[in-house]
């Protein structure tokens, strides 16, 4: 989903090929604004093609255009009996330009990659953004960023969405340096996301208050629905007393299992999203230890030990 979000893909009527396409360090599907030319890198690989030689690159073409010229992309350089390909191509400041690649492999299938659009510009951008990425921790989602330099740089906002178009701010990094040529990491915890996909995507600005947004990145959020659980007394005598926080209103099953795994007891509550208690009488069951079981929506989602004595 990542990768479809930001354009990272590509046609191909071999199920295996792998393309790597990229412009000035910048992945297939990226928009780049660069004040140097274009640098062009392809490399294609095919893990069949030892056993199998019509799986070979048989030809590899660049193909550029101007974005809204009217004028259809044409060749910009190729090569044959390759796997790879490097070029650079001399571009003129203030103008744009795509570029994607066709492959052609020995047995005629025909990988097409998506674009990498760019715009030439004679300005010096405040912050160079070299990756933005977020995982799920715990109960949140960590946002990780490095900018390769930063010119006058002011501060980031960091802004949230559900569906990739409706943006909000959800918080606010300031700049270490200012200015730099070193590599700086940055780190935010969003710790409200929403069960599901979320989005998010940085407003960079500059002392002068001008502002540039990066690519907007999908995280997946899976939220636990049970966040504690506990048991007191424990050991337990007759009534087994659970406290169960839970995030959200569930139905919750509650399976007992003995040490040899045997299911002793079932019992099914109705919980709150806070804090729960839920009791249930095992005076009838020996005195040994227990495995309780958690499972909401036929899936087992946590589980706790007690002494029955």
């Amino acid at each position: 989903m990542a990768a479809y979000k930001a354009n990272r893909f590509y046609a191909s009527d071999d199920w295996n090929t792998q393309v790597n396409f990229t412009l000035n360090g910048n992945f297939m599907g990226s928009d780049v604004i660069t004040t140097d030319n274009s640098s062009i890198s392809i490399t294609v690989t095919d893990p069949d093609a030892q056993a199998d030689p019509g799986d070979n690159t048989g030809k590899i073409e660049i193909f550029y255009g101007i974005p809204e010229s009217g004028y259809n992309a044409t060749i910009l350089v190729s090569n044959t009996g390759s796997n790879s390909i490097s070029f650079a191509h001399i571009t003129s400041l203030g103008s744009r330009y795509y570029y994607y690649i066709k492959i052609t492999q020995v047995d005629r299938d025909i990988i097409w990659t998506s674009p990498i659009w760019i715009f030439s510009n004679a300005i010096i951008l405040p912050i160079v953004l070299t990756q933005f990425t977020g995982t799920q921790k715990k109960d949140g989602i960590k946002l990780n960023w490095t900018t390769a330099q930063e010119i006058n740089a002011d501060y980031f906002d960091i802004e949230h969405s559900m569906d990739g178009n409706q943006f909000e701010k959800t918080g606010m990094v300031y700049s270490r340096y200012q200015n730099t040529s070193s590599p700086t990491s940055y780190e935010f915890s969003d710790m409200v996301p929403k069960k599901g996909i979320n989005f998010y995507r940085l407003k960079q600005f500059d002392m002068d208050g001008h502002f540039r947004y990066s690519a907007i990145i999908p995280v997946h959020f899976n939220q636990t629905v049970v966040k504690a659980i506990k048991i007191n007394p424990n050991p337990v005598s007759n009534n087994l007393n659970m406290t169960i926080t839970v995030a959200e209103n569930a139905e919750i099953i509650f399976k007992i299992y003995d040490a040899e795994g045997r299911q002793v007891k079932r019992i099914t509550a109705y919980v709150n999203a806070g804090k729960n208690m839920v009791s249930t009488d095992i005076s009838g069951l020996a005195n040994r230890n227990y495995i309780v079981v958690l499972i909401i929506n036929n899936k087992r989602i946590a589980e706790t030990k007690f002494v029955k004595q």
